[in-house]
């Protein structure tokens, strides 16, 4: 049962998503809120998927996802009540029957649609009718609202009884109770494990829903577990960078001279041990079984783990000899302290974002942004309450570089996940300063805005047939800077800070660029669509092509 206190964590997320992204009504905030909530996207990935508006058919924005195999289609309806007294609602039965329509004359192919739709809705619809070309792509379709209910049982029977018609659909509810549980547990990752105990040495207690492990373990197991070979993990320890400050003190490095005595066997009788908390836990009654350990978390012995941690970095072998207590309790039905959300194995860890937010370099540019008066946003919302306009989030500015200095504007537009996994030491390589990354910011912030201002401008002459044209500024954000990196390198414009102005003057070139491959790409295909022109890399080849070829690199 939604309360006025879940209405009102909703209401405060939707006023600060207005605010920071300067909306005009708080529906579309919430629009905002909940696909930030849902899949974590980017501003300009939430706009880009926007479709609301005239003729949306019910259908207020399209995720499509490719980097799936089949391709994802999530399809959105988002219903939002400005007072408490209408979240006892149900989802308005009235939005099922224009979303069936529209899906059964998708799937149809029904070429009505383009008089039907907005540009933006039948621009998305030609995309996937090209991703039928090739696959089968599979569908979702959310309803989302802050109502407490979703559609009345007969109505929610109709509509999940037509949708079930097709085979690659499914639906998906969000209601206010949904949301609150997304926002309170927000940026937190789950990390499973397996530790193998020594010998019989562990003792099992059952009392009520708590069981408890208590166990000896060698130092290298437990290293394992926590770290991902490089660095500890921090979402272990309740997601906190700060913790690792907590630990320059005696006693920490009291603990680290011990694990490096020669007789350090002894480390067992002068240590507490470990506390380790998780969902659930399971190992078969053996010699020195593995235990299998489910959303793990520290609870104590963090100053343990770190000073084991830099001795071990010191001198790998003495982690063989070193053993240690741990005690381990899974409290099933029991919230945690503090979850970590979503999943990562520590036996083949993932190099995401969250722990590559330890790396030198990365801690480095927030120090160097920092003294230009930026927030560097390691781990996402880190500065939430700093002002949206000075923050510069990680995985943006991984795109943006991606894009701009590494010369892969389709696989930062698409392929993000790249970033923090096998392009990393690409992106953010060790000649990586500021002043490179505050220009490439700055010409993608002047792109974004010209983007909206554009298009803004665009959508009030009320031309459908101009508005498809040229609504290629939506998807071209990330080639635009790419291009205009082309065009100072063939007008010999140095790659640098001090050339911010004299770089930003060839955005209309760049632009007018990018019109005329387009231009030649119509030409040459059957169908053509944005979405999937700015997908792959045929338009970077090009690029590629025309300034190899051209002695000017102008676009004249």
């Amino acid at each position: 049962m939604a309360t006025l206190s879940d209405f009102s964590l909703i209401q405060t997320y939707v006023t600060k998503y207005q605010k920071d992204y300067k909306l005009p009504k708080p529906e579309k905030a919430f629009l905002y809120l909940c696909l930030d909530l849902i899949f974590n996207l980017q501003e300009d990935e939430i706009e880009e998927s926007l479709t609301d508006g005239g003729l949306d058919r019910g259908i207020d924005s399209i995720y499509i996802d490719t980097s799936l195999e089949p391709a994802k289609i999530h399809i959105f309806n988002f219903k939002y009540a400005k007072k408490y007294e209408k979240v006892k609602n149900n989802f308005p039965s009235s939005e099922i029957d224009k979303i069936l329509n529209t899906v059964r004359q998708i799937l149809d192919k029904d070429k009505n649609l383009k008089n039907e739709t907005n540009p933006k809705l039948y621009g998305k619809i030609q995309y996937i009718w090209n991703l039928f070309d090739t696959q089968t792509p599979n569908f979702t379709i959310y309803l989302c609202s802050n109502l407490e209910k979703n559609l009345i049982e007969s109505e929610q029977k109709r509509f999940e009884k037509e949708i079930g018609k097709y085979i690659t659909f499914d639906i998906k509810y969000h209601n206010i109770n949904d949301f609150v549980k997304l926002l309170t547990e927000k940026g937190r990752k789950k990390i499973n494990g397996k530790i193998k105990l020594i010998d019989t040495n562990y003792f099992e207690k059952i009392d009520g829903n708590v069981r408890a492990l208590i166990a000896n373990v060698d130092a290298e197991e437990l290293l394992r577990l926590v770290t991902n070979n490089e660095e500890i993990i921090p979402d272990v320890f309740n997601d906190n960078i700060r913790l690792f400050l907590k630990y320059r003190s005696r006693i920490n490095r009291n603990i680290k001279e011990t694990a490096l005595l020669e007789d350090n066997y002894k480390f067992f009788y002068f240590n507490n041990g470990i506390t380790l908390v998780c969902d659930k836990f399971s190992h078969e009654q053996m010699r020195a079984p593995i235990v299998e350990l489910t959303n793990i978390q520290i609870v104590n012995g963090g100053q343990t783990i770190h000073a084991l941690w830099d001795a071990y970095k010191e001198k790998k072998d003495i982690a063989k000899k070193i053993n240690l207590l741990i005690r381990i309790y899974e409290t099933s039905g029991e919230e945690l302290p503090q979850n970590i959300a979503e999943y990562t194995n520590s036996q083949n860890p993932v190099k995401n974002r969250d722990i590559r937010a330890n790396d030198y370099i990365q801690k480095k540019l927030e120090k160097e942004l920092l003294a230009n008066g930026y927030f560097y946003e390691r781990k996402k919302g880190f500065y939430r309450d700093k002002p949206k306009e000075r923050r510069l989030d990680s995985e943006k500015i991984g795109q943006i570089l991606m894009a701009f200095y590494n010369d892969m504007p389709g696989d930062a537009k698409n392929k993000k996940r790249l970033i923090f996994e096998d392009r990393f030491d690409e992106v953010f390589n060790e000649n990586l300063e500021s002043e490179n990354v505050l220009l490439a910011y700055r010409l993608y912030e002047r792109i974004e805005k010209a983007k909206q201002s554009y298009y803004s401008k665009l959508l009030k002459t009320n031309d459908d047939e101009q508005i498809e044209k040229e609504s290629f500024i939506l998807y071209a954000s990330y080639y635009l800077l790419y291009v205009m990196k082309k065009l100072a390198l063939a007008k010999e414009i140095k790659i640098d800070i001090s050339s911010f102005t004299k770089m930003w003057k060839l955005y209309e070139e760049a632009r007018n660029l990018i019109r005329k491959f387009i231009e030649e790409e119509k030409n040459s295909t059957v169908v053509y669509s944005h979405g999937t022109f700015f997908k792959g890399n045929k338009l970077k080849n090009q690029i590629d092509v025309y300034f190899k070829t051209s002695s000017t690199g102008s676009s004249s």
